[in-house]
C-alpha cells in the first residue's frame, strides 16, 4: 500500500462504473481494465489487495439502472469471497468461480450456494487448462445458461496463469 493506492482503487472503479453506464445507455458491450478487480473486498473490509469490489458494485449499478439478471464470472487463482458475500443473498445475481483449493481466503467450497445463485468449483494445485475448461464447459457455463442473465461481468485475475510465480494452477494464454 502506498500513498496512491486509494486513488488507484477509485480510478479502477470509475472505469468499471463508466463501462456499466455505457451498457446501461444501450451499448451492447463494454470493457473496463480494472486491476485488481476487487473480488476480495467486502462491504466493510478490504483484503487481498482489493479495496473496492468493482464486479459487485458494477452489478449493483447495472441493476439500479434497470438491468434484470446479472452474472459475475470470477476466474482467478483465489476465490472471490467479497463478490460472493455481496451477491449470495440476491437471487437475480449469479456468481460462478473457479479457483484453487485450499488457498486464501479459505472460502469457495462447492457447497456454498447462496440462494442457489452461487457456483464454486475448485481446482487442485497443479491443475491446468484441461481441468479448467472441463469445469467451465461441463458445470459453470451450463448453470449460467440456465440462469439466463441479461448481462455478464467477468472478474478476471491473471494469477492463475502458469507464468505467475505464486500460482499453482497452470493456465495458458489460450485458457
Amino acid at each position: 500500500i502506498t500513498h496512491g493506492t486509494w486513488q488507484a482503487a477509485q480510478w479502477s472503479f470509475a472505469s468499471a462504473q463508466s463501462a456499466a453506464l455505457h451498457v446501461a445507455d444501450g451499448a451492447r458491450s463494454a470493457f473496463a481494465l480494472c486491476r485488481p478487480p476487487g473480488h476480495h473486498a467486502t462491504a466493510d473490509m478490504y483484503g487481498g489487495y482489493c479495496f473496492l469490489n468493482n464486479a459487485a458494485l458494477t452489478a449493483e449499478i447495472l441493476q439500479a439502472k434497470g438491468a434484470g439478471k446479472v452474472a459475475v464470472l470470477d476466474v482467478d487463482f483465489h476465490h472471490g469471497n467479497g463478490t460472493q458475500a455481496a451477491v449470495e443473498g440476491t437471487a437475480d445475481v449469479f456468481f460462478a468461480s473457479s479457483h484453487q483449493w485450499p488457498l486464501y481466503p479459505g472460502s469457495g467450497r462447492p457447497e456454498e450456494r447462496g440462494v442457489g445463485n452461487v457456483f464454486n468449483r475448485v481446482m487442485a494445485p497443479g491443475a491446468g487448462g484441461d481441468a479448467f475448461r472441463r469445469i467451465w464447459r461441463a458445470e459453470l457455463l451450463p448453470a449460467l445458461a440456465d440462469f439466463a442473465p441479461e448481462l455478464i461481468l467477468v472478474s478476471a485475475g491473471f494469477d492463475a496463469h502458469a507464468d505467475d510465480p505464486l500460482a499453482e494452477i497452470e493456465l495458458s494464454d489460450a485458457d
